[in-house]
């Protein structure tokens, strides 16, 4: 429900992919997703990779590639539908009511303008600041951040700093117009432990500074239990729980985050091997015709292949046997339905004879010879084989 401490409240958003030309239609790749953040909230969107995590930050933003379309939905910001602004008004939303942190800092910055030129011109589109107020208030914004000499960032290409620093710079470009939410997609990947924790203690900082909203969306449920306030878990381009941090870390209600927390090493289980859910994310590319996760989950009954569950908005969870995981825990009987794949699909690959050889050049003292890289006898995979 909306109340007046709503900073960002979606409603129903599916996102399409059109299908082959030899098809018709298109598949869900999002699908009927709702959520509500709060203002001052860390709302943490968790996955696998391949869930449609990014992807859903992407068409908040209306920012989607090529190809994908938004079916239906709200996303409701204000007074405002983002999905039925023009495109003119989305450009004023962009970095001024919603700042983005994009996945892999190395690739989002542009390596041919200085740090700094990125700076003003979020500072200058939006309005803030012109010439020497503008430049003073990216020193600043340096400076908050813990770039080391703000003044030689200024005039720093991405390739001159480290990993941590740009991404650093990265939160400053994204916070620089003090944007009521911030979407933070991935913010800590590729740094250290020791980094990863400096940069979630500057958002949190920068968060409490502003009363401002956090989409914090990761794969990371460490990061999530010790920053999140409310988790949404993603899977196959549905959300299949959505609660309070504390209460899903406490007793995951889903059999997709009982797997995911089994799955977390624990010091008590040094020498052991590790619990781990077998099988992958399905593609997109396909019509569900029941739960998204049924292939993977130990709980299966048949119908579960054969119905679609719905979230259950009391509880926050999208399960047929919500309850009777919530009296049994993991003691429920097991059924014996085999929920797998079928692995009598058809051949798709043959493989015979196959063999790569590097040839060496010889030095002034060396012989010309050469290096067996790849030696293959014979192989065959059949659909849905993963061979590596």
């Amino acid at each position: 429900m909306r109340t007046p401490q709503t900073s960002l409240m979606v409603e129903g958003m599916r996102v399409a992919l059109p299908r082959l030309a030899s098809d018709s239609g298109a598949y869900d790749v999002i699908d009927r997703l709702s959520l509500s953040i709060d203002q001052g909230q860390t709302f943490a969107l968790v996955g696998e990779s391949g869930s449609g995590k990014s992807m859903t930050a992407l068409a908040l933003l209306r920012l989607l590639p090529e190809g994908l379309r938004i079916r239906e939905g709200k996303v409701l910001m204000g007074d405002d539908d983002l999905f039925a602004l023009r495109e003119s008004d989305m450009l004023r939303v962009r970095g001024r009511r919603i700042g983005m942190i994009f996945q892999e800092p190395s690739t989002s910055l542009n390596p041919v303008m200085t740090i700094g030129q990125q700076l003003l011109e979020v500072i200058e589109r939006h309005g803030l600041a012109r010439a020497a107020a503008a430049r003073e208030l990216a020193l600043e914004w340096f400076a908050r951040v813990g770039l080391p000499e703000p003044e030689r960032q200024l005039h720093a290409y991405p390739f001159e700093l480290s990993g941590g620093q740009k991404q650093r710079a990265m939160i400053a470009i994204a916070l620089a117009a003090q944007p009521e939410l911030l979407i933070a997609d991935e913010p800590t990947t590729a740094l250290d432990v020791s980094l990863q924790a400096q940069i979630m203690a500057l958002l949190k900082q920068l968060q409490q500074e502003r009363g401002m909203a956090m989409l914090l969306i990761t794969h990371d449920l460490a990061l999530v239990s010790d920053v999140a306030d409310h988790l949404a878990l993603m899977y196959a381009g549905q959300i299949v729980e959505s609660r309070a941090s504390r209460d899903f870390f406490a007793e995951p209600r889903h059999p997709y985050g009982r797997l995911l927390l089994r799955a977390l090493p624990k010091a008590s289980d040094r020498g052991r091997a590790l619990a781990a859910i077998e099988g992958l994310v399905p593609s997109l590319r396909q019509t569900f015709a029941g739960c998204r996760f049924a292939s993977r989950c130990p709980w299966v009954l048949e119908s579960c292949m054969h119905q679609l569950p719905t979230l259950n908005a009391e509880r926050g969870v999208r399960c047929f046997r919500d309850a009777e995981l919530a009296a049994s825990g993991d003691r429920l009987r097991l059924e014996t339905f085999d929920n797998r794949p079928s692995k009598s699909g058809t051949k798709l690959l043959e493989v015979r004879g196959l063999a790569v050889r590097y040839r060496r050049s010889g030095g002034w003292f060396e012989a010309v010879g050469g290096v067996d890289l790849v030696h293959v006898v014979a192989t065959a995979t059949q659909a849905p084989d993963l061979v590596v």
